[in-house]
């Protein structure tokens, strides 16, 4: 019901049939008050407010006006500052309080101006060019009836006007289209890159699991030669050949899987698949050494205590003296599983 009276109301203001508009907007304010519809009691209590200023009650005017203002802080667009500047400079033209008239006159094209360049404004365009023609087309019917002289004016204006929104339309369209093209190749480039990205981590991770399993196929054979040589040593006599061939034999059994080069290779591939671990690394854990670097590097690739001894060319042992090593160095309690985890939530 109150909908339908604020509909009413504004069809009978729009008529300039104020006595019959007045007392179905003031129906229509009070429900829409009594429900919380502000948008719609705003409304109605500005077009109230200019009956009674065409009306000469300047009173009860601003008392409509006051009351629409007090609804701000619940509702108030930007159309709705337009209908209040439109009311206030009415008010002051009413009681001659010219400079806050043209005051609201200023206010009130800026607010036009927001509305011409809101999201809606091309769409607003067209319909203004639409009610523009047709104006200009009743205008030019109304010539016709009047004076057969100026038919030939009036087509022109209207050719004028058909050409000028077919323009529009042209441009509006190709403009739209140029837009989705450009959008469509860049959704396009960025999934192009996207895949490369993807590829060339997987290549990463296939290189980092290629090498790691290299060293541990090196680490095997190195295994196979500790043993031959243990075997060497129980069985080959003591003579300077042989002592020189078990000692150069030995010496490259305990040499460091990781050599410097080794551990650079190692480190970029390892780089790639985990992009800026050591990086976060440093900020988390400070002034870690390069053994204590390999060490970690191993822990995240979560390998065992067997194999890690094997890649660092160390014991086993030697390999949990060096986690507990590492546990005190960075101040966490003495337990592996919590070195481990520390590793790899990094």
């Amino acid at each position: 019901m109150g909908i339908c009276y604020s509909n009413i109301g504004g069809m009978y203001f729009s008529q300039n049939q104020y006595d019959k508009a007045y007392p179905i907007l003031n129906q229509a304010a009070k429900m829409s008050l009594q429900h919380k519809q502000w948008g719609d009691a705003y409304s109605d209590l500005l077009s109230m407010a200019r009956i009674d200023l065409l009306q000469n009650r300047i009173g009860s005017a601003l008392k409509k006006i006051d009351s629409a203002r007090a609804l701000q802080k619940l509702f108030f667009t930007i159309q709705g500052r337009k209908s209040l500047y439109e009311a206030l400079a009415e008010y002051y033209e009413k009681t001659k309080q010219q400079a806050k008239a043209m005051d609201m006159q200023r206010k009130l094209m800026l607010v036009k101006d927001s509305l011409a360049v809101s999201k809606d404004q091309q769409a607003y365009r067209k319909i203004l060019l639409l009610l523009e023609t047709e104006k200009h087309l009743s205008e030019l019917d109304k010539l016709e009836s009047e004076a057969k002289a100026s038919t030939l004016k009036q087509n022109a204006i209207i050719a004028v006007l058909i050409f000028l929104l077919i323009v529009s339309l042209l441009v509006y369209r190709y403009k739209i289209k140029k837009d989705a093209e450009i959008l469509l190749q860049k959704e396009n480039l960025l999934q192009a890159e996207k895949i490369r990205a993807e590829e060339k981590l997987k290549d990463a991770r296939k290189l980092l699991q290629n090498f790691t399993e290299n060293l541990r196929l090196k680490n095997e054979l190195i295994e196979q030669f500790t043993t031959e040589l243990e075997r060497l040593k129980s069985n080959i006599p003591g003579e300077a050949i042989h002592e020189e061939r078990l000692n150069n034999f030995e010496k490259l059994v305990q040499s460091g899987i990781l050599s410097d080069r080794e551990w650079d290779d190692f480190r970029h591939l390892f780089d790639k698949v985990h992009k800026g671990f050591f990086q976060r690394l440093e900020e988390k854990l400070p002034n870690l050494s390069t053994g204590d670097l390999r060490l970690i590097s191993l822990i995240k690739l979560q390998l065992s205590n067997r194999e890690m001894a094997h890649m660092l060319g160390i014991s086993t042992e030697a390999v949990a003296q060096s986690k507990l090593m590492l546990l005190k160095k960075i101040h966490v309690e003495d337990e592996v599983t919590e070195l481990e985890g520390l590793v790899l939530a990094i």
